[in-house]
């Protein structure tokens, strides 16, 4: 990975983090961000390589560190097209909070937005931005 991008790293199987994606993908003109879904071998190399297990979590690597769950969130946010990053407001909940409604809400993705076999944001124009 280069400094020049960062890796988000998904529960390919999700429905909510595939539109996620999407949404992330639509408002980031630069490309700053490149994909992988948790069950790649893509990610469970990189995690392997960092002695970390494959978490239930969102992971974004940028500049070789890991981050997770509402900070991996955050980080995202920034990043992206104004006007998202006016949302990095939400830093000032604690973390431990933003957590807990993160957890909170990936515990019950698959019941309130469903469940995919297949990633459909692996589409020709998209497939450049995807590792594998």
């Amino acid at each position: 990975m280069t400094e020049k991008h960062a890796i988000v790293l998904f529960d390919g199987d999700c429905m909510l983090c595939n539109r996620c994606i999407a949404w992330i993908i639509k408002n980031d003109q630069s490309a700053y961000f490149k994909f992988a879904s948790l069950q790649s071998k893509v990610a469970k190399t990189f995690l392997d390589a960092k002695n970390r297990p494959i978490p239930n979590s969102i992971v974004l690597i940028e500049n070789e560190k890991i981050h997770l769950r509402s900070s991996a969130i955050l980080l995202i946010i920034e990043r992206l097209d104004n006007p998202w990053p006016l949302l990095q407001i939400l830093a000032i909940v604690p973390k431990r909070w933003r957590d807990w409604g993160y957890d909170t809400l990936a515990q019950n993705r698959f019941k309130l937005f469903g469940k995919t076999d297949t990633c459909s944001l692996l589409t020709k124009k998209h497939q450049a931005r995807f590792l594998e």
